[in-house]
């Protein structure tokens, strides 16, 4: 083996670098982002998303999959199983009762969108009072160039292909697996290798994956990690953060089957106005 100053932070900065480069590869998110994507909604919650220019997430462990992550996990232990990790990390992996901790030590926060339409007609009925609420349709590359390359959150497909989460983690772990002989690391850097820097990667990688049974939710998220600074609330009993939005993010807003009709018009046109919309933003 090959001797490391490891003691040296730029050691492991540059792998680190590395892993996300090929993560980023692995995931292109931006070139699978719709042009639109629609967050269904309550009178209320229009009124809220519009006045305030932000989207409230929802902690991991209040949304309605709760099998959120934990499928994930699932995926990466079928993978692992096959794979020439070091023994200790595999052993570890297979005894995982969660996310690599995820909504047991630490928890994400997310906000959904559908990208398929406001033609969905399980959306309107489950999120939007049963076709009496509204779908708000974003600009999605606009949503996506809010991240800040991630800084301020992630805004990620999900993906619920099977096949696909098996070939995208299966490629995770063998490119950890090439950096790993490429870099001859001792047993010791071994350790922190995989139990820091690659699990970090699947755990991103697990975090992208619902069950096939979800697939009619085409959900684009808007995904924010559990940290410090956050400003969380409680509203309907459920743990909450805000994100920020640009104003033209808003593109149109599209009444529920049930809530059509010039009334209905007037009051979304009087909320676009008091919060500072031109008039020709449409409301179809």
């Amino acid at each position: 083996m090959v001797s490391h100053n490891t003691s040296d932070e730029s050691f492991w900065l540059d792998i680190r670098e590395e892993l996300r480069r090929s993560d980023a590869e692995i995931f292109p998110d931006d070139s699978f982002i719709p042009d639109e994507v629609t967050h269904y909604t309550s009178f209320a919650g229009l009124k809220g998303i519009i006045e305030k220019l932000e989207m409230w997430c929802t902690d991991l462990r209040d949304v309605d999959d709760k099998r959120e992550c934990d499928y994930g996990m699932d995926v990466i232990r079928s993978v692992i199983k096959t794979k020439s990790v070091p023994e200790q990390f595999r052993r570890a992996v297979l005894c995982q009762r969660s996310l690599f901790g995820a909504k047991d030590q630490f928890t994400y926060f997310i906000s959904c969108f559908c990208s398929s339409g406001h033609e969905e007609s399980c959306m309107w009925d489950r999120y939007a009072e049963h076709d009496a609420g509204f779908a708000i349709v974003f600009d999605a590359k606009m949503l996506f160039a809010g991240t800040d390359g991630g800084n301020a959150y992630a805004f990620v497909p999900v993906i619920y292909d099977e096949a696909i989460q098996v070939d995208k983690t299966t490629r995770v772990v063998d490119r950890a697996i090439q950096i790993q002989r490429e870099r001859r690391l001792s047993a010791r850097e071994l350790e922190r290798y995989w139990s820091e820097e690659v699990e970090f990667s699947l755990l991103v990688c697990g975090l992208r994956f619902k069950a096939p049974c979800w697939q009619y939710q085409r959900e684009v998220r808007i995904a924010v990690a559990e940290s410090n600074s956050l400003n969380r609330f409680i509203h309907a009993d459920k743990m909450r953060v805000a994100v920020r939005f640009e104003r033209p993010a808003i593109i149109r807003i599209v009444p529920g089957p049930k809530n059509a009709g010039t009334d209905t018009t007037e009051q979304i046109r009087d909320v676009l106005n008091r919060a500072g919309y031109e008039g020709d933003l449409p409301i179809l």
